[in-house]
């Protein structure tokens, strides 16, 4: 329709008008009269002028979806939405949103003359771990995409960003998963992706000396990045919402992609859902969905983590890799349907001693800190109860002690009824502090998938307010 005065016409119908569609009718029907002879040539007018209404609302709504900041903000919502919507107890398990883009964290961590005046030590550690009542966070997610170097939208290394925020992992006892950039290995595709000798250059060279010293600091234990990208919904093809929505993209890959470590936090709400344990995150059974699987069972066939679709399918020989590099990819099981982390390792690269093989593992630090979360509640609900520090540590040795069995091939229930083989606590009174405690406390977990349980030593304040 090019008739200025028609338009200007339509458009001063208004749309609560009773008879709005009657008078838009007709101003059509006398613009194109010359051109119509039958109903039926009228009726494929306006079927035409619908289709290019849509398509032109299609090409506007597809520059929108598209836009990067968009896709940023769509993406959190759909893996936010996908994670609550993982069947779990919502009264054993709680999840909660900081509102907090990465700017503000880094500018939080960075700020700080030390890492315990800051406001996300007030909120995650002073406000829920050191307060009576409080109730201590086991897991943070972070939706940011690491960068390897330094960009546009923050004022602070990334890398470093990390380390500050796993040394107050350590403090909050509470690890952060988030996921690498795109871009972290050079290019975001496939091909490049799964060359691993050209990435393991890249990683080990001068370029990356701010990752290679982050992966000696102790602290990078507490720091989780998951991989690669997960697709969170198709592209819309004939979709309704008020018009038909057909979007329109040049993208190699079709439709919205997201973050995994979504996902990855999914894995272990459901083992703790089954069993209030982690210490079984990196199984994998042939005939049971947990552990380190993501697929969800059939009575989820609707849910995205049903069948997952990543960006990039890692297998075996690429997965141990990037899984020795620091990171936690979502492989595929090539004999059947599966898709699942692997290893779970931690950032941290230990030092090649057996030990550091399980201390590397994030479960390992979801279980150090399960652990002590219990002791810090214990202590904050007894304070002023004790006398002394042995009266203490006999006090915690007999609790923990309910807990410790030398069974070692039984059940995943009885392993989780009894989740250590051995335990023990020693407590000193802190120096010139009277009635403050620091406790050091020595765990050998149970493990099911590789048959080895290192020593794990955890030290905390038992005091601190």
């Amino acid at each position: 329709m090019n008739n200025t005065d028609a338009l200007h016409a339509l458009l001063s119908i208004k749309s609560d008008d009773e008879f709005f569609l009657k008078k838009a009718i007709k101003i059509i029907a006398q613009e194109y009269s010359d051109q119509l002879k039958t109903a039926d040539q009228f009726k494929a007018l306006i079927v035409q002028l619908i289709a290019s209404i849509d398509k032109s609302l299609s090409d506007q709504m597809s520059l929108i979806l598209q836009q990067p900041r968009f896709e940023e903000l769509e993406a959190r919502w759909r893996g936010l939405n996908n994670l609550v919507s993982v069947p779990f107890n919502k009264q054993r398990i709680k999840i909660k949103c900081l509102d907090y883009d990465w700017q503000t964290v880094s500018n939080d961590v960075n700020l700080s003359s030390e890492l315990k005046r800051c406001q996300l030590y007030n909120k995650i550690g002073n406000n829920e771990l050191n307060t009576l009542g409080g109730e201590p966070f086991g897991l943070v997610l972070v939706d940011h995409n690491v960068s390897a170097e330094l960009n546009d939208f923050s004022e602070y290394d990334d890398i470093y960003t990390l380390e500050l925020l796993g040394a107050l992992g350590q403090y909050c006892l509470c690890p952060f998963i988030m996921s690498p950039d795109e871009f972290f290995f050079g290019e975001s595709d496939g091909s490049w992706f799964s060359d691993i000798k050209r990435v393991k250059k890249i990683i080990e060279g001068p370029d990356y000396s701010s990752w290679q010293k982050l992966r000696n600091v102790a602290s990078s234990r507490f720091i989780g990045l998951t991989l690669p990208k997960l697709k969170l919904r198709e592209q819309y093809k004939n979709h309704s919402c008020g018009f038909v929505l057909n979007e329109k993209s040049l993208k190699k890959h079709q439709g919205l992609y997201g973050s995994a470590h979504f996902a990855f936090a999914s894995t272990i709400i459901r083992e703790f859902n089954r069993i209030s344990w982690f210490g079984f995150m990196k199984s994998r059974w042939n005939d049971r969905l947990q552990g380190a699987v993501l697929n969800l069972p059939d009575t989820c066939k609707n849910h995205l983590w049903y069948q997952p679709s990543p960006k990039v399918r890692i297998f075996g020989s690429i997965g141990k890799f990037y899984a020795k590099q620091g990171f936690i990819p979502l492989a595929h099981s090539p004999l059947t349907t599966k898709y699942y982390f692997m290893d779970n390792h931690s950032v941290w690269a230990g030092q090649n001693h057996q030990d550091d093989k399980v201390l590397s593992l994030i479960q390992t630090t979801l279980i150090c800190c399960r652990v002590a979360h219990y002791l810090k509640v214990q202590i904050r609900e007894l304070l002023g109860s004790f006398f002394s520090a042995n009266e203490c540590e006999q006090h915690l040795s007999k609790w923990l002690s309910k807990y410790v069995s030398n069974v070692s091939s039984a059940n995943d229930e009885t392993l989780a009824k009894y989740p250590l083989r051995s335990a023990k606590i020693s407590v000193k009174e802190i120096p010139n502090s009277t009635g403050e405690y620091f406790c050091e406390i020595s765990l050998q977990p149970q493990y099911q998938f590789d048959m080895f349980a290192g020593q794990i030593l955890l030290t905390t304040d038992l005091t601190e307010g």
